[in-house]
């Protein structure tokens, strides 16, 4: 039983430590590529976060919970077995086998089965890393060529050893890993700090002359940096055979997306008769287009669109993981109806929706901030109350109606775009 020229040692082609160390130096060189004009309209924070998207390394995770095994019968060469091949023949000697194929999802940067976490790394295990998928994930596969006539324990004795191997590689490269990603910020904001004083002496160069400075014409309007993101999906829980999985929204795009949203909400709020007179669907248009502004879907498809006239979605195939609905407030019967609205499209594993609540016609806007948390704890799918520090924000976890055992997760948010001294009466 031996490892099939199929597969490659790993981690043999470079070493971590001297890649990582060229990859941190490039912080300073992108801030200095910015161009100077958007690098004065961009906060600090901004700036860190362009860097940070750029530059962060995601190490090498193995999923060995969902690895596969695949065999197939055929002649196996055993000329490189000593015992079999006692006067060094060349081969091949084949005799009656199996082939099997160990088959492993991972995540994390295909380049990095490449490198050796050090120097001084002596085991190389085998295996064929492939390129990574839309979704993000790839697979290492691990073939095998076992004689028919050894005990199979040597198969799992070969196996074990050689993941083992991996597995001690990965935490290395890990640890590695993990201490140049959090340098990488440091040097981001020296970097900064640097070419703001330079820019700032510069500018004192035009004050001691006492000349004005002059733009260039046709130069367009300024705008900070954007960082358009990508949604990162974790892998989905294990599923019964011929169960295919669902979609689901790691966690922090979920807090991106509310922020993105809380600061279009708060927008309204601080010029509200400029939105007041909007309908539900073009204030939904104006958290959508900022949303994609935010996110790149490229190919795959994983863009914020409206389906049907309020919603806003984020699919996955032919399936979506996360769901915003726009309401204007009407009343707690109003409220009740929109989250049971919401429940009826979210009937996936590991879903999470937003709903949005605009204030138009009821003057005593903390009344009503008094008010919904009670309406939704009333709700008949209620689970529970997360909480949560923002003011007129709530979340909490339904179950969906069809399936009790499911659990979503809904934010709240409630935007007053009532201008003050208003004319309309309250609603109920």
């Amino acid at each position: 039983m031996l490892f099939h020229e199929l597969n490659e040692v790993l981690f043999s082609e470079g070493n971590l430590r001297d890649a990582l160390e060229d990859h941190v130096r490039k912080a300073a060189a992108l801030i200095d590529d910015i161009e100077s004009a958007q690098f004065r309209a961009s906060t600090d924070n901004q700036i860190v976060e362009y860097v940070l998207a750029k530059l962060t390394i995601y190490p090498l995770e193995l999923h060995a919970e969902r690895q596969t095994l695949a065999q197939e019968e055929m002649p196996v060469d055993v000329s490189a077995y000593p015992t079999r091949n006692l006067f060094g023949r060349s081969g091949p000697i084949y005799v009656r086998g199996t082939r099997l194929t160990v088959c492993i999802p991972y995540t994390g940067q295909s380049e990095l089965w490449k490198v050796a976490p050090s120097p001084f790394w002596v085991p190389n295990p085998f295996g064929n890393a492939h390129g990574r998928n839309l979704e993000g994930v790839g697979r290492l596969e691990i073939v095998i060529d076992h004689p028919s006539d050894e005990a199979a324990e040597s198969v799992s004795s070969l196996l074990t050893t050689n993941l083992n191997e991996i597995d001690t590689c990965l935490k290395a490269q890990r640890a590695e890993i993990e201490r140049r990603n959090a340098e990488i910020e440091p040097i981001a904001r020296e970097t900064i700090r640097q070419r703001r004083e330079a820019l700032k002496n510069n500018e004192g160069i035009a004050a001691a002359l006492r000349m004005p400075l002059t733009h260039r014409d046709g130069i367009p309007e300024v705008v900070p940096l954007q960082l358009r993101r990508r949604l990162k999906r974790p892998l989905p829980s294990p599923l019964p055979t011929g169960v295919s999985p669902e979609p689901g929204l790691e966690d922090g795009d979920f807090e991106h997306i509310l922020s993105v949203v809380r600061h279009v909400g708060r927008t309204f709020e601080a010029t509200p008769a400029t939105y007041r007179s909007l309908e539900e669907q073009d204030l939904r248009n104006i958290i959508l287009a900022n949303l994609n502004s935010h996110y790149d879907g490229g190919a795959t498809g994983e863009t914020f669109r409206h389906a049907g006239k309020t919603d806003i979605r984020i699919d996955f195939g032919s399936k979506a993981a996360f769901v915003a609905e726009c309401k204007i407030w009407y009343g707690a019967t109003e409220l009740d109806s929109a989250v049971s609205q919401l429940l009826t499209y979210l009937t996936w594993r590991d879903a999470k929706a937003a709903l949005v609540i605009f204030n138009k016609h009821n003057l005593r806007f903390s009344e009503l901030l008094n008010k919904v948390p009670d309406v939704l704890r009333a709700h008949a799918s209620f689970i529970d109350d997360l909480g949560t520090n923002e003011r007129g924000e709530w979340r909490m976890i339904f179950s969906t109606e069809h399936d009790p055992g499911r659990r979503v997760t809904v934010q709240i948010l409630m935007f007053d775009v009532m201008p003050p001294k208003s004319s309309f009466n309250p609603a109920a």
